[in-house]
Order: structure tokens, then C-alpha cells, then sequence
């Protein structure tokens, strides 16, 4: 679905604020202007298009109702996995419709329009309200909908603009008269119909006619053979189908490509946690501190909050690497804490600015910045806090809430050399606590040996490390708010992620000896190793993994590249500038994936 099966549909509201490819013809003096066409990428990349799904808008609280689930006559379904309706309006624009919702797709950006899902009836007045059941474009420049026994008729140009709603079997005889399926242009000469196990085949005019109904299974090399969601036709020239959970990749012979079906939620990453509206967001920032809500004058402190999670803690001691019992309830405390803004002031008042490692372009320097937190996230305020561990997918939704990123390896390391440049002893060692029969060990700065009960993804590692880190600061005469690093493990985005979606990225804690990280340096050693992602923990049985080691740092999505404004998320998204933060080139999409259903099942969100 457009460039290749490598493309990038992901979560995608944030995109468009600037032309990449303009903008990289400035830098770098040659011509990368892509047309409606493009070069697919290899077969065997992991990412897949249509992640245009993940473009949703968030309606104030995590349960609420998502423009992926919503539950319609034609399908049902606990995941965000189908669509109702696609449309190719012009080989620059497609819309993709589901429910009461529709999101605005860029083919030349590979990015959901910022500022989408947007309510159907909101922008397209005269059109069904929700619950479409197949769209075209025809030849002529007009749009067609369908729902039930009924058809819209929309033009494109000079403007959208409502033409008239009509029966089926009056606008299209010989049509199916009522519940079509799906419908896509193929060529300037015919489209396709579909509904249950038939497909009609409607020559366009003048005059125009319709075959009789024919089995799909007699003429479509392809899986399915009935009920098939909706179908679309890219400027590649490849047509894709979908249905339920899964998506295929059709040619212009009517056969399906190799290696199709394919699941959504291995390619597509659908996730069940969405944006707030931008009305929303930008609400609630005029009454924050940067992008974090006012904390509540109510909100629980440091100690008071950890008490209650190590009272839920039932399974510190056991054998690694068992999870707590409690470990979902942790996972969504923290959440909910950090998302009311429950995090002290001196936190999250700045943002830091880290220079970015050079690459080199067409023979000419790039250079660029991010600006980061000055440490990890934690819950309470100034007097009582805490270091609040995450698991990768509690991160990622802690990001997307605020409008911000998980870091990558490359980024991580230039903020520990950039907090050196201030004054070395903002370069904190980190603290190993060595576990062995539901007991650990560690060495203080003091060199005393201390100890404590509880495995590495206790709760009572979480408070221990965390005050460890607090004693280690006030010897060296910090304080929280200080630019600090070192100290822990960041949860970080990779696109290693998107081929195994059970696996963590690490990178950080870095040895006192040499300042290198041990993830992925002392494990990994090797030329450039400070800027390579560790992966570990493939998580099993649906368990999802976090240890007292782990930490989340978050970047804001404004970046400078060389000197001009750019969204982070576009540059990991673009094929060369990529490198000024991603040692390894792009990752599409920008944010970790979801995990599998087993997963969703037992995470309870």
C-alpha cells in the first residue's frame, strides 16, 4: 500500500508540519522530490502499511471508544483491526473511514495529516454518518459512498461539495442493490464491486455497464473468497484488500503477492491507547508546565504512593523471572499518576538542549539538536519523590499522552556526554543490585554493603534503587531538576521492535570505569557500541517485562536540523536525515509497537 509493505501508516496525527522532501533539497542541493510513484522496499521488512489506523483521536480517558473499535452491524471486533471504507481521492490523497470517524492520508508524506481522525459529519455533510460500507473514486471526479440500499455522490473539484443521494439501483443498474462490501477502482477503464463471496466488474462509460455477478473464488487468485472490509489502489499500481485482522497485497493480474495475508497487528501496529483531541491537548498545555498538566494540589507524595504498590505486591521473593502479582496494577498507577500530572515541578518546568553528533550528507555537515528532560520520570513533587520504572508499552503511552518521545540509542549517549560537558560528576555511575534467592546486594557510595528482599521487577527494587540514586545526587550537591545521566536504563524506541514486538530496547546505566553503557557496551563491546541499541527480555506468556534498572526520559518532538525546525518523528521517518538520530537510519513507525493480543489480554488496559 504505496511505496511497499515497508511504509509507514503509524500514529500519525503529528506529521506535516514541514515538507521533508523540500526541505531536503535545500540541505543537501539535490533533487529528492518523489511523484505519486515510488521504489518499494524490500519484501522482508517487518513494517507494513495502514498503520493510518493508529490515527485516532482520544476522547479524555483511556477506556473511551476508539476509532479502530468501533463496533458496527457489518463487523465486530475487540481489536482495532479492520476499516469500514477506503478511498483514493486523488494519487496525492486517500481517506480511510471507520465508524463516525475518517482520517486524511498523504501518499507523498506516508503520514496521516496532523490533526486527524475527524468526525465524518463534522466535514463531509451530506455523506452517511457513520458506518460506511464502501467508497470509489470514479474517473470523472466524482466520489461515490454506499451504505445499506443508498449511494452518495460527492465531486472533487472545483471543491468537496455534496451532489445528491440516490438508491442504488437507480445511480447503478445491474450493481448490487444493497450491503456492498467493498469497491475499488482498478484502471480508467473498470472497478470492482464486492459483496459476500460475488464481485461485480462495472465497465466505465460511456456507456456504462455491469457484468453479472461472478464467484470471487473463480477469478481472484486470493485468500479470501467473502467478505472482504474495503479495497484501495495505490499509484504503484498494487490494489489492497482488507478483511477483519488481516490485510493482503493484490497485482494488477488479480493475484495476491507472496508471503499475504498478513496480520494488522504484526505490520500495522495497532494500538489501544489514542491522542487526546488537539482542541484538548492545547487546552490543557496553556495550563501546564511545558507539555505535563498542572500537578493537583491533592495528589499523593513519593512514599505514599510506593507504600500502596508494595502493599499490591504479592510476588516479591519468587523465582525470576516471575512478574509481581501486582504488576498490571503498577503499570497502570503509574500511568494515571504521571498522565494527571503527579510529577514534580523541578521536573518538568525545562527542557534541556543536547547538540547532536554531526553526519555527513552529500558531502556537507548536518548538525541539529533535541531537547530532552533533565532526568527521569517520577512521581510526587520536589520534597518526596520517587523514580517510577515503566515497561515499554507503559512508555510509550506516558509519550503519546504528553506529546512526546521515547528517546533512541544515539540520542541517550549524547545526553550522558552532554551533562559531562556541564561538569563530570552530572555523569552518575549507575547501581547494580545483584539478586540471588529473592534477595539483592549493592555497594553504596560510601562503599557500605547494603541489602534487601525482593527480585529485579519488585517493587521494593523500585523504592531502593530509587533512593540510591537520591543519596548518590545529594553527595555530589544535586538536586532533582538538575541535568543528569548515567543512572539508568532508558526504555528507548528501535525498529528491531517492529519485527519482534516482544522484546525490549535498552540503553544506558553506564559503568563507573570507562563511562560506557553497559547496555549495550559491557555486554556488547565494540567499535560505536555507545550508540547501539541493547535488546533483551523477549517477553513471554504475555508477561510484559520492567526491572528497577529501567527509566523513562522523554524528548520533545521539536528538534532543530540545521538550523530549522523540524518534528522529530518526521526526521526518524526520513531515509537519510535519520542517521542524526537513529544509528539505525529510520524507525517506522516512530514509537514501540503493540504487542500481541495474547498481551492486550492479560495487560487489562
Amino acid at each position: 500500500m504505496g511505496r511497499s509493505d515497508g511504509r509507514n501508516w503509524g500514529k500519525l496525527e503529528w506529521m506535516a508540519q514541514l515538507d521533508a522532501d523540500a526541505f531536503f533539497d535545500d540541505l543537501v542541493g539535490s533533487p529528492t522530490r518523489r511523484s505519486a510513484s515510488f521504489s518499494p522496499r524490500s519484501e522482508g521488512d517487518p513494517r507494513a502499511p495502514c498503520h493510518v489506523f493508529d490515527s485516532v483521536a482520544r476522547r479524555g480517558t483511556i477506556a473511551a471508544e476508539s476509532f479502530f473499535n468501533r463496533t458496527t452491524d457489518k463487523r465486530r471486533s475487540r481489536y482495532p483491526w479492520s476499516i469500514d471504507a477506503a478511498l483514493m481521492w486523488t494519487n496525492k490523497r486517500a481517506y480511510f473511514f471507520k465508524g463516525d470517524q475518517y482520517v486524511r492520508f498523504s501518499v507523498r508524506d506516508d503520514w496521516v495529516v496532523r490533526g486527524y481522525s475527524k468526525t465524518i459529519a463534522d466535514h463531509w455533510p451530506g455523506v452517511f454518518k457513520s458506518d460506511i460500507d464502501a467508497a470509489i473514486m470514479w474517473p470523472n471526479g466524482r466520489a461515490y459512498f454506499f451504505k445499506g440500499d443508498q449511494y452518495v455522490a460527492y465531486a472533487r473539484t472545483p471543491s468537496q461539495k455534496f451532489l445528491w443521494k440516490r438508491k442504488i439501483k437507480k445511480g447503478w443498474p445491474g450493481l448490487f442493490e444493497r450491503d456492498i462490501d467493498a469497491a475499488v477502482m482498478w484502471d480508467s477503464t473498470k472497478a470492482y464491486f464486492f459483496k459476500g463471496d460475488e464481485y461485480v466488474e462495472y465497465r466505465v462509460g460511456p456507456p456504462e455497464s455491469a457484468s453479472a455477478p461472478r464467484k470471487i473464488k473463480d477469478d481472484w487468485d486470493i485468500p479470501w473468497h467473502s467478505g472482504i472490509d474495503a479495497a484501495i489502489k495505490w499509484p504503484t499500481g498494487k490494489a489492497y484488500f482488507f478483511k477483519g485482522r488481516e490485510y493482503i497485497r493484490v497485482s494488477s493480474n488479480k493475484k495476491v503477492d507472496a508471503d499475504y495475508p498478513k496480520p494488522i497487528a504484526d505490520h500495522w501496529v495497532a494500538r489501544p491507547w489514542y491522542w487526546l483531541p488537539l482542541s484538548k491537548r492545547s487546552a490543557a498545555r496553556r495550563a501546564t508546565r511545558g507539555n505535563f498538566p498542572a500537578r493537583p494540589t491533592e495528589s499523593k507524595k513519593g512514599r505514599a504512593f510506593i507504600a500502596e504498590m508494595v502493599d499490591k505486591d504479592k510476588d516479591a521473593g519468587t523465582k525470576r523471572p516471575s512478574i509481581p502479582v501486582g504488576w498490571q496494577a503498577r503499570e497502570r498507577a503509574i500511568y494515571r499518576e504521571i498522565r494527571r500530572g503527579n510529577v514534580p515541578d523541578a521536573l518538568v518546568r525545562r527542557l534541556v538542549t543536547i547538540d547532536l553528533p554531526p553526519i555527513t550528507v552529500a558531502s556537507r555537515t548536518i548538525g541539529g539538536s533535541v531537547k530532552v528532560m533533565p532526568d527521569y520520570l517520577c512521581v510526587g513533587d520536589e520534597s518526596d519523590y520517587v523514580y517510577v520504572p515503566m515497561d515499554p508499552i507503559t512508555a510509550q503511552r506516558v509519550a503519546f499522552e504528553l506529546d512526546m518521545n521515547l528517546p533512541t540509542a544515539r540520542i541517550c549517549h549524547a545526553i550522558y556526554e552532554a551533562a559531562g560537558r556541564i561538569d563530570v560528576k552530572r555523569q552518575l555511575r549507575a547501581t547494580f543490585f545483584h539478586f540471588a534467592g529473592g534477595s539483592y546486594t549493592y555497594t553504596d557510595d560510601e562503599g557500605h554493603t547494603r541489602t534487601g528482599r525482593g527480585e529485579q521487577n519488585s517493587t521494593a527494587a523500585y523504592v531502593e534503587h530509587s533512593s540510591a540514586i537520591k543519596e548518590r545526587m545529594a553527595h555530589r550537591g544535586l538536586r532533582l531538576g538538575d541535568f543528569v545521566a548515567g543512572h539508568k536504563k532508558d526504555v528507548i524506541l528501535a525498529q528491531a521492535l517492529h519485527s519482534n514486538p516482544m522484546q525490549i530496547a535498552f540503553h544506558g546505566f553506564y559503568h563507573p570505569g570507562n563511562k560506557k553503557p553497559v547496555q549495550p557496551c559491557v555486554q556488547s563491546p565494540g567499535p560505536g557500541c555507545e550508540q547501539r541499541v541493547s535488546l533483551g527480555h523477549t517477553m513471554e506468556g504475555g508477561q510484559r517485562f520492567s526491572d528497577y534498572s529501567q527509566g523513562v526520559r522523554l524528548v520533545s518532538d521539536d528538534m532543530i536540523v540545521d538550523g530549522k525546525r523540524w518534528s522529530m518523528r518526521k526526521v526518524l521517518a526520513h531515509a537519510t536525515l535519520s542517521k542524526l538520530i537513529s544509528t539505525e537510519g529510520r524507525i517506522v513507525p516512530p514509537f514501540i509497537p503493540e504487542p500481541v493480543e495474547e498481551m492486550l489480554d492479560k495487560s487489562q488496559w
